[in-house]
C-alpha cells in the first residue's frame, strides 16, 4: 500500500487538483480489496509476523456484543497502521479482526498487556464459529490457555477470520503479536531475566536498608523501605506476577490495581518528608505534601466504587505530585540542605520516565520497549540512586549526631559539675552552721574567761599595793578571795576552757572530715582509700544537714583498703544518701525516719547499702531511676544525682541494685568488686 500511495502522489504532481482527485478515488476503489487480503503465515514462520495494516478495528464498538451479530460490510472496519492497540478512557469494549491464512504450527496470538479485564477471541470461517477462547484479569488464572501473565491464544492452521473483543475500564496501549511458541518462549525468557534482576535488586535494597535501620534507627530509612516495597508490589502487579503468584484464584484483587499504584506516591511523600526534614524548614510545602497524601487516600477509597475514576485520580495527581516534589527539593536546597541536591538529580530522572509512561499509556507517543516499560526503568534507576542519597543522608546525620553528642557531653559535664556544686553548697551551708555554733560557744566562754581574768587581775594588783596599811590591804585581799570563791571563777574557767577546746576539736573534726571526703589534697585520680572512713566522713558531714527527726544508723563492717577514684565514689555515696533523705522528707508529717547505712565484704565484693523507710518507689520509677533527668525522688535540681552515681560505679566495674519494699522505703546497694 505504501508503494501505491507514493505512486499516486508522484502521478498527482502532473495533473490539476480536480483531475488528481478523480484519479486518487479511482485508484483507491481498485486497490481497496487489497486491504482486505488475508494475512499469510508461512509454514516455517518463526519470529514475529508483521501485522501492519492487517488489523482492523470496528468503528462503533458498542453496536454489538457477540461475534454472530457482526455486519460483515467492510465499511465498518478501519485498518490500523501498526500492531499497537489503543483504547481510550471508556468502559466500552473494543472489537478487532484479522483475516488469517495460517500454514504453520504452534503459532500464537499474544496480547502484551497483563492488565486486560476481559478478552474474547473468536475464530470464524464461512460465518461459522470454529473456536472461542476467553481470558482476562476478571477470571481465575487457571482458566488461561497458557498460564503466564500475558495472554497467549493458539492459532488454528486454516483460513479464517480472527475476531477479538477487549474490555478494560481505563486507557490501554500495547502491541499485538503473532509468533511461534519457541520465539515467544525465548522472548519471555529474556523478560523474566530482566524482571528477575529487577526484583532481586529491590529485595537486596529492602533487606539491606532494613538491617541498616535496625542499627541506626533513622525514620527515613523505614519510609524508604516502605517506598521500595511499594515499587516492588506495584511492578509485580503491573507485570501480572502478583496475580500469578499471590492470588491466582482471587481475581477480585486485580480491581485494586490503581490503589497499588497509589502506595508509591504516598510512600515517597513520607520518605521525602523525613529525608529532607521539611517539617522544620518548609512547613507550608509540607502541608501541601499532606494534602496530596489525602488525595491519594481518596483515590484508594474511590477504587472500591469505580476503577476508572480511581485510576484517573491517582494517575494524573501522581504526575502533578512528582513535579511538586521537585519544587520541595529546590526549596529545601535553597535552605542549605545538601541532601536535596542529590535527591533532585535522582527524582528528575524518575519524573521524566513517569511522564513518558503516562503519555504512552494514553497512546500519545510511539510504543516501543522503552516507552512501554519507562516506569520500570525509571523506578529501577531511581531506587538505586536514592540508596546513595540515603547513604549520604546517613553520613550527614552521623556528622550532626557526633557534633550534637560532643555538645551534649560538654553540657552534661557542666550539669554534673553544677550538680556537684549544688550538693557541696548544701553541705557547706550545714558545715558553716556547725562551725558558727562552735565559734559562738568558744566566743561565749572566752568572754567568761575574760571577765574572770579581770577579777584575778584586780587581786594581783592589790598584792602590789604598798603595805603602809597592812591590815586594810589584807582585808581587801581576803574580800577578793572570798568573792572569787563565791563566783566559782576557777570552776568557770576550767569549764570554759573545756568548751573552747571542744568547739575547736569539733571544728577540726568537721574540717578534717570535709578534707578527707573531698580528697582535696589528692594529686591523683586513682588512690588508696578506706571505704568505711569515707562513709563515716560523709555521715559526719551530712548530720549537719539532717533535721532531728531523721536518724542515721551506721553499721560498718571490716573492709580492706582499695584503690579507686575516691572523689568520684564519694560523690556517688553522697547522691544515694541524699536520695534516701529525700524519700523520708516526702513522707507525711512529721517526716520522721531512719536511714541504715551498712558496709560488708561478700564474695570479693564490697557492699554498701542505704536503707530508708521513706516513700516507696513503684516499678516504673525503679526501672528508670538511673536515667538522666528523672526527677522522681532524684536529688538535685538537674535530675542527675543517681545517673551520675550509677555511671561512676559502673566505671569501677560495679553496679547499683535497687529494691523497693512493700511496707515502705527502698534499699540501694552499691556493689564494688575488689579487683
Amino acid at each position: 500500500m505504501l508503494y501505491i500511495y507514493c505512486l499516486i502522489r508522484f502521478i498527482g504532481t502532473f495533473f490539476t487538483n480536480k483531475i488528481y482527485s478523480y484519479f486518487v478515488v479511482t485508484i483507491a476503489l481498485f486497490t481497496y480489496p487489497m486491504r482486505g487480503s488475508e494475512l499469510v503465515i508461512r509454514e516455517n514462520s518463526y519470529g514475529l509476523v508483521d501485522l501492519k495494516e492487517s488489523i482492523y478495528v470496528h468503528s462503533n464498538p458498542n453496536d454489538v456484543s457477540e461475534c454472530r451479530e457482526w455486519p460483515h460490510e467492510d465499511d465498518v472496519w478501519t485498518p490500523l497502521n501498526s500492531a499497537l492497540l489503543n483504547g481510550r478512557f471508556t468502559a466500552l469494549a473494543y472489537w478487532y479482526k484479522i483475516d488469517l491464512k495460517n500454514f504453520a504450527e504452534n503459532q500464537y496470538l499474544v496480547f502484551d498487556n497483563p492488565q486486560i479485564d476481559l478478552v474474547d477471541v473468536y475464530f470464524v470461517k464461512d460465518s461459522k464459529l470454529i473456536k472461542h477462547v476467553r481470558s482476562g484479569d476478571a477470571l481465575v488464572f487457571d482458566k488461561r490457555e497458557i498460564k503466564i501473565p500475558n495472554y497467549y491464544f493458539s492459532l488454528p492452521q486454516d483460513n479464517y477470520t480472527c475476531y477479538f473483543r477487549i474490555t478494560k475500564d481505563s486507557n490501554f496501549s500495547f502491541n499485538l503479536k503473532i509468533a511461534s511458541l519457541k520465539y515467544l518462549t525465548e522472548e519471555r525468557h529474556h523478560n523474566s531475566l530482566f524482571f528477575g534482576i529487577y526484583f532481586g535488586v529491590l529485595f537486596v535494597l529492602i533487606f539491606f536498608n532494613y538491617f541498616v535501620y535496625l542499627y541506626v534507627k533513622e525514620k527515613f530509612l523505614l519510609n524508604y523501605i516502605f517506598y521500595l516495597s511499594s515499587i516492588l508490589f506495584f511492578t509485580a502487579s503491573y507485570g501480572g506476577y502478583s496475580f500469578e503468584c499471590l492470588w491466582p484464584n482471587k481475581p477480585v484483587y486485580n480491581i485494586f490495581f490503581p490503589s497499588y499504584g497509589a502506595l508509591i506516591p504516598i510512600s515517597i511523600a513520607l520518605f521525602v518528608l523525613s529525608l529532607l526534614k521539611t517539617k522544620t524548614i518548609l512547613p507550608r510545602l509540607t502541608r501541601g505534601v499532606y494534602l496530596f497524601i489525602l488525595i491519594f487516600i481518596v483515590g484508594i477509597m474511590s477504587n472500591f466504587y469505580s476503577y476508572a475514576v480511581s485510576s484517573a485520580i491517582i494517575q494524573y495527581f501522581s504526575l502533578i505530585f512528582t513535579g511538586y516534589l521537585i519544587l520541595v527539593g529546590i526549596q529545601s536546597h535553597r535552605k542549605g540542605n545538601m541532601v536535596a541536591k542529590f535527591f533532585l538529580c535522582s527524582w528528575s530522572l524518575y519524573l521524566s520516565c513517569l511522564i513518558i509512561f503516562i503519555i504512552h499509556h494514553n497512546g500519545l507517543i510511539v510504543s516501543n520497549e522503552f516507552t512501554r516499560n519507562a516506569i520500570i526503568y525509571g523506578s529501577f534507576v531511581e531506587a538505586i540512586s536514592l540508596s546513595f542519597v540515603s547513604a549520604y543522608r546517613l553520613k550527614i546525620s552521623r556528622i550532626e549526631k557526633d557534633e550534637a553528642l560532643s555538645k551534649l557531653k560538654i553540657y552534661q559535664s557542666e550539669l554534673e559539675q553544677s550538680e556537684i556544686m549544688n550538693s557541696l553548697g548544701k553541705m557547706s551551708a550545714g558545715i558553716c552552721h556547725k562551725i558558727n555554733n562552735s565559734i559562738q560557744i568558744s566566743g561565749g566562754n572566752i568572754s567568761i574567761i575574760d571577765r574572770n581574768l579581770s577579777f584575778l587581775k584586780k587581786y594581783f594588783d592589790s598584792i602590789d599595793l604598798k603595805f603602809d596599811n597592812a591590815n586594810d590591804t589584807l582585808k581587801k585581799l581576803i574580800t577578793y578571795r572570798l568573792e572569787i570563791e563565791k563566783n566559782e571563777i576557777f570552776k568557770e574557767l576550767s569549764n570554759s576552757l573545756l568548751k573552747v577546746q571542744e568547739g575547736i576539736n569539733r571544728t577540726a573534726e568537721i574540717t578534717n572530715g570535709l578534707k578527707y571526703f573531698s580528697k582535696s589534697d589528692a594529686d591523683r585520680s586513682v588512690m588508696r582509700t578506706q571505704i568505711n572512713r569515707d562513709i563515716s566522713s560523709m555521715i559526719l558531714l551530712q548530720r549537719t544537714l539532717l533535721p532531728g527527726s531523721i536518724k542515721v544508723d551506721l553499721d560498718l563492717g571490716k573492709l580492706p583498703v582499695i584503690h579507686c577514684k575516691a572523689k568520684d565514689l564519694n560523690q556517688s555515696f553522697l547522691s544515694v544518701f541524699e536520695t534516701a533523705v529525700s524519700a523520708i522528707r516526702d513522707k507525711p508529717l512529721p517526716n520522721k525516719g531512719v536511714i541504715k547505712v551498712k558496709t560488708q565484704l561478700e564474695n570479693d565484693c564490697i557492699l554498701i547499702s542505704f536503707e530508708d523507710d521513706g516513700v516507696p518507689m513503684d516499678q516504673e520509677v525503679v526501672k528508670n531511676v538511673f536515667k538522666p533527668f528523672q526527677l522522681n525522688r532524684i536529688v538535685g535540681n538537674k535530675g542527675l544525682g543517681l545517673s551520675m552515681a550509677y555511671t561512676i560505679v559502673r566505671d569501677h566495674g560495679g553496679d547499683i541494685l535497687v529494691k523497693s519494699m512493700e511496707g515502705g522505703g527502698s534499699i540501694f546497694t552499691i556493689v564494688l568488686p575488689l579487683k
